[in-house]
């Protein structure tokens, strides 16, 4: 099963390994880690990079998880 911090190091939108928000101005074209997860679940979508808790569905824990991330440092994360 993967770690959150594992997983969230190499999903970000912008590869830096930090989870981030929607909650400051962004360049164009970036979208926030945070809506990303949001639009997947909105579109039903599967992507395993996203699903961090291993249960196979990108759902509201799996942005739960990813907000418990918001800001740390890359490695800093949730473990099982």
């Amino acid at each position: 099963m993967p770690t959150a911090s594992g997983t969230c190091a190499t999903r970000t939108s912008d590869n830096d390994g930090r989870v981030t928000a929607g909650w400051r101005p962004l360049p164009p074209g970036v979208t926030s880690d945070l809506d990303e997860w949001h639009g997947a679940i909105a579109a039903h979508r599967h992507d395993p990079h996203l699903d961090l808790d291993g249960d196979r569905d990108v759902d509201i824990d799996d942005a739960t998880i990813a907000s418990l991330l918001l800001y740390l440092p890359p490695g800093s994360g949730l473990t099982h």
